[in-house]
């Protein structure tokens, strides 16, 4: 729910690449408004044993690598290498 609504996501900017993405990213507008992000687990039974975990975000708009290092957060968050905290 901290993610849902508008927001500025530069943080969760990736770094430009070159010249041209420098000249981009200075005029890019970062703000987006997230109105959906679901997270389910489906487990599998089978000889591998595991689960699949699938994060779902519905924006008007995303930046530049923005949903991975949003995910990225969200796993930091669960194997507590990161504090809730730190997202604010």
């Amino acid at each position: 729910a901290m993610l849902m609504g508008e927001h500025d996501f530069l943080a969760f900017r990736g770094a430009p690449r070159g010249k041209s993405d420098k000249i981009k990213f200075a005029a890019q507008d970062t703000r987006c408004n997230a109105s959906d992000i679901t997270v389910s687990v489906t487990s599998d039974d089978g000889w591998l044993n595991s689960s699949v975990i699938t994060i779902a975000i519905t924006a008007d708009r995303f930046v530049y690598k923005m949903i991975r290092f949003i995910v990225g957060s969200m796993v930091g968050v669960a194997t507590d290498k990161l504090d809730f905290d730190d997202l604010q």
